[in-house]
C-alpha cells in the first residue's frame, strides 16, 4: 500500500514540476484545447515563455487564451 502511495506522490510531484517547463505548458495547452473541442468549441490558446524571475528563482510560462471566466466566448455550433 505504501508503495502505491509513493508512486502516486511521485507522479503528482513530477507533474507539478513539469508545469514550469515548455513541455508541461504545451501539454496543458493541448489538454485545455482538447477538452473544449470535445464539447464542440474551438478556442484560441497558446503558451508564452516569460523571463527568469530572480525573486522566485524560476522561469514561468503563461497560458493565454480567449476563454472568458474559463468559458469559451463563442457559442457552440450544435446549439445554434
Amino acid at each position: 500500500m505504501a508503495l502505491a502511495y509513493e508512486r502516486a506522490f511521485d507522479r503528482a510531484n513530477q507533474q507539478e514540476h513539469e508545469a514550469v517547463t515548455r513541455r508541461g505548458a504545451q501539454r496543458l495547452v493541448e489538454t485545455i484545447k482538447n477538452y473544449w473541442a470535445d464539447r464542440g468549441f474551438e478556442i484560441d490558446i497558446y503558451a508564452v515563455e516569460k523571463p527568469f524571475v530572480q525573486e522566485v528563482r524560476a522561469q514561468r510560462w503563461d497560458i493565454i487564451s480567449d476563454l472568458v471566466d474559463g468559458l469559451p466566448k463563442k457559442t457552440c455550433p450544435a446549439i445554434k
